[in-house]
């Protein structure tokens, strides 16, 4: 009978890992720690919708909030998720990430007001918040939120939904 030693030897085994070489049920947080400690400070990732979904969880659930991150179909549109608060408020969450199209993202969420969200939320990355004019935010009354590398939520713009009809003249 015929032993191979590779089977014998168990005492190196290791768990399934990612391309980070960090066990799968580690949750991104720690993925980006190992990085930055690892490969120095300046660390640069392409932060995926996995990531934002996962930080902008946690920060809702922080405030109190019951949050659904699954899709939500309005009509022809798709939210990515919903908040639900203390007072049953919801709110509308749309996350896009760099390479998506934001103007897309600002119609998913007129969408969402019309059917009967009272606020509604588009979330993408630090940088990316940057290059976004804020007159649409400040006429819908949608929130524009931030993400960070490390998963921080950064609220660019987050007001309650003033939207008036028009009267004509």
């Amino acid at each position: 009978m015929v032993i191979l030693p590779f089977i014998l030897n168990l005492g190196n085994y290791k768990p399934p890992t990612n391309a980070l070489g960090l066990a799968r049920h580690e949750s991104p947080k720690y993925a980006f720690k190992y990085l930055r400690t690892t490969c120095g400070s300046k660390v640069y990732p392409e932060l995926s919708e996995r990531f934002l979904r996962w930080a902008l969880k946690q920060h809702y659930k922080a405030l109190g909030y019951k949050v659904s991150m699954r899709r939500i179909r309005l009509g022809n549109t798709e939210i990515d998720g919903e908040a639900i608060g203390p007072e049953a408020e919801r709110i509308a969450i749309e996350i896009k990430t760099p390479r998506d199209d934001l103007a897309r993202g600002i119609g998913q969420l007129a969408e969402a007001l019309a059917f009967g969200y009272r606020k509604a939320v588009l979330v993408t990355t630090l940088k990316k918040t940057g290059t976004i004019d804020d007159s649409v935010f400040k006429r819908f009354g949608f929130g524009l939120i931030g993400v960070d590398s490390h998963g921080n939520i950064h609220v660019v713009r987050y007001k309650k939904n003033t939207m008036t009809p028009r009267t004509s003249v």
